[in-house]
């Protein structure tokens, strides 16, 4: 790719910079011309350098923009293999990330929270939508859970269309049908015999529809009760 860049043809490069000055946005010369944006970025990027008499510290490093350039793009040539060595070592990852936390957290929290503040906008946007989704649905009942009645959330089964979290205790979640929750809604967990008919009749639901289980937290259940 970097040669292709080095070498291209000089008309081409400055019919580019002609393109790109002229206010056409890169992504679309890119499609247009059937060229790659990582190539047409490297071309701007070195225009800008033979044009910038000085590059003060308040400029942009455009060395440094194009050395993560050459990495993007190593990962992008590379990622297959990238993703195959992130699954075969998960814990590392996981580990990786938590010290790094750990060691950052101060800087963390006040880049998420100046982040936030500058684009207050498009996090509300993202957070409605993604709360639509089933994923958010879900997670914004863990959350309540959690917050509100200082219970855990730990699904036995899968959600489904019309399905109701049922607490079968403080911790384990059955979803059963809509309607069957509020058929029996006056059950309370500080009063246990409201619960013994319901919780039947969930885990009859969860036994008859045996494709929804979670394998992993049942048996979790069943071991650690």
């Amino acid at each position: 790719m970097r040669d292709k860049c080095i070498y291209m043809d000089l008309n081409i490069k400055n019919k580019l910079i002609d393109l790109y000055l002229s206010g056409i946005d890169i992504k679309h010369l890119s499609k247009d011309l059937n060229i790659s944006l990582y190539i047409i970025k490297n071309i701007i990027i070195e225009y800008n350098i033979n044009n910038s008499d000085i590059i003060s510290s308040n400029e942009i490093d455009y060395s440094n923009q194009i050395e993560k350039l050459h990495h993007k793009q190593y990962y992008l040539d590379n990622k297959e293999h990238f993703k195959e060595y992130r699954e075969n070592n998960k814990e590392h990852f996981k580990e990786y990330r938590k010290e790094y936390y750990e060691d950052n957290k101060d800087h963390i929290l006040n880049y998420s929270k100046e982040r936030y503040k500058n684009n207050k906008e498009y996090y509300k946007k993202y957070s409605k939508q993604y709360q639509q989704t089933d994923k958010g649905k879900e997670s914004d009942k863990k959350s309540k859970a959690r917050r509100k009645r200082n219970m855990g959330f730990i699904p036995l089964n899968y959600p489904f269309d019309n399905a109701h979290a049922h607490h079968i205790n403080n911790n384990y979640v059955i979803y059963i049908p809509k309607q069957l929750h509020y058929d029996h809604y006056g059950h309370n967990h500080n009063k246990p015999d409201t619960m013994t008919i319901i919780n039947k009749y969930a885990w009859n639901y969860l036994f008859n529809n045996i494709d929804y289980v979670n394998i992993k937290n049942l048996t979790n259940y069943i071991v650690y009760r």
